[in-house]
């Protein structure tokens, strides 16, 4: 069994107390987000509850990610030494592309 549990009322528009006539799946996907899910079952078992994920060691998992990105900087080199000439060139893309115009 898969479900979740989160606050209707909370992802209806500001200053309306009424829950809309919508399905709340189409609901959950047009206005949802990760803060209005208290709490997450997959296959029977909760996998999150109250903003965090259960049966993972989240601090373990960030020291092997550092370990493996510590281990792999070297070939990495090449780009850590273009970045900030490819950085600014896609800042002044992304700014001339973003217009108002």
């Amino acid at each position: 069994m898969d479900c979740f549990v989160a606050s209707l009322l909370a992802m209806t528009k500001e200053g309306s107390d009424a829950v809309p006539e919508a399905d709340a799946l189409d609901l959950l996907f047009a206005r949802g987000n990760a803060s209005l899910i208290s709490a997450l079952v997959v296959d029977g078992r909760t996998a999150a509850k109250t903003g965090r994920c259960l049966g993972v060691d989240l601090p373990a998992i960030e020291q092997e990610l550092r370990g493996i990105t510590r281990a792999s900087a070297a070939s990495y080199a090449h780009v850590l030494r273009a970045w900030p000439r490819l950085s600014s060139s896609l800042q002044h893309w992304f700014e001339a592309q973003l217009t108002c115009n």
